[in-house]
């Protein structure tokens, strides 16, 4: 394949968002049907805008508290990436249960990983 086909394609897949992933989570009580797409470099820097909002938002500074940090960043991937989501997970934010959240996002980055070069292998 040249070069220029190649390159097109890696672009066509670095913007393209249809690409999906359907899973179910059944989790301390919790039971439901998901669907996420891929994340593109827009999704990026759409997560990375979303946390840093959520974080000026409670008052706090980049690094000022990990466990913050990690939960509003997976609740931004997960608002960015959700197409489908059951009616009790609408509304992350009011959402109590730590684990399940933590769940979804484990199966969102599991997919996204999936798309990602194994080491080793050149470009």
């Amino acid at each position: 394949m040249a070069k220029e086909k190649l390159e097109k394609l890696g672009q066509e897949i670095l913007l393209d968002s249809e690409q999906t992933h359907e899973f179910e989570i059944d989790k301390n009580g919790y039971k439901g049907k998901f669907k996420c797409k891929n994340q593109t470099v827009a999704d990026t820097l759409n997560i990375i805008a979303l946390s840093r909002k959520m974080t000026s938002k409670m008052g706090l500074a980049a690094g000022e508290d990990p466990l913050y940090e990690q939960l509003v960043t997976e609740i931004a991937t997960l608002e960015t990436l959700l197409i489908e989501r059951p009616d009790w997970f609408k509304d992350i934010m009011n959402f109590s249960d730590w684990e399940v959240i933590h769940e979804v996002h484990e199966e969102v980055v599991r997919y996204i990983n999936s798309f990602r070069q194994p080491e080793g292998i050149s470009s």
